[in-house]
């Protein structure tokens, strides 16, 4: 009798186990460092935005200190400690990446994107209007036929909300709006 109960109780055991280590595992919380890095440039998250101006399309994407931490260590196996104390000294600005995609048939100069650019864009946070404090455009590579830059704000804590002007080439501008900036952000698993 005991033989039949003991069979039936394994044969129950190991998939209650398995679905047990499963739910463990997801419920775990936050995502790999690579995956997160994943979800924030995924447009349908929130955290990306886009605009035309003529032949030229640009993407503005909101940069959680969180995902800044990831990208300097461009690993998933992060030291705990190692990852908090990059997270603090990145925690006093608020990045964003601009991608500007069809600049051949513009013919805008290394030049402008390394000097001028950084006087055409404007944050507006918590009514304050700000130029970016840290601005890092990607050296010039002719072979690409875009442009990255990124930018960051001073802040003393995220704010809900952050509108950026760029003032264009042709003297239009192009506004991204970004609400909720610390909401809906899943957690990092270091």
């Amino acid at each position: 009798m005991h033989s039949g109960f003991n069979s039936l109780l394994r044969s129950f055991a190991v998939p209650v186990l398995v679905l047990g280590i499963g739910l463990l595992t997801a419920c775990g919380g936050g995502h790999k460092p690579s995956d997160y890095v994943r979800f924030i440039e995924d447009p349908a998250n929130g955290f990306v935005q886009s605009a035309t101006k003529g032949s030229t399309s640009l993407e503005c994407i909101y940069l959680p200190t969180d995902y800044m931490a990831v990208q300097y260590f461009k690993r998933n196996d992060i030291d705990r400690s190692e990852y908090e104390k990059v997270k603090n000294d990145m925690k006093n600005t608020l990045y964003f990446k601009i991608i500007i995609h069809g600049l051949k048939d513009m013919q805008v100069p290394q030049g402008y994107f390394d000097f001028g650019f950084q006087q055409q864009i404007e944050g507006t946070l918590a009514g304050a209007d700000l130029k970016p404090a840290f601005y890092l455009p990607e050296p010039d590579n002719t072979m690409k036929d875009e442009k990255q830059i990124l930018i960051g704000f001073p802040v003393e804590k995220t704010p809900s909300k952050c509108d950026i002007t760029i003032h264009w080439i042709d003297e239009t501008d192009v506004f991204f709006s970004f609400t909720k900036l610390n909401e809906n952000l899943p957690s990092v698993k270091i």
